[in-house]
């Protein structure tokens, strides 16, 4: 019969552990929420932010690397292999 309530005092401190986890992170989410903001356990609502691919640009140009990426590039490529890695 101790081995059943030992048993029984550590499942009953595991749960008040869980609940206690759980309630101090609903307790910090209602102090840290911003006006607007969405539920605890709730999936947000709106639109959401995307990067663009480098066909849905319109400014193909802005993907050209000038002369001061071109100098960086060549700079960590010596730097690469200087260190064996390659490039």
């Amino acid at each position: 019969m101790t081995g059943f309530t030992l048993f029984g005092a550590m499942f009953g401190g595991v749960i008040i552990g869980a609940v206690c986890v759980i309630a101090g992170a609903w307790m910090a989410f209602r102090i840290r929420r911003q006006p607007g903001e969405s539920g605890f356990m709730k999936d947000p609502k709106g639109q959401v932010f995307s990067i663009p691919d480098e066909a849905a640009l319109d400014f193909p140009e802005e993907l050209e690397a000038g002369k001061e990426q071109a100098n960086v590039l060549k700079r960590t490529e010596r730097f690469l292999s200087s260190i064996g890695g390659g490039s």
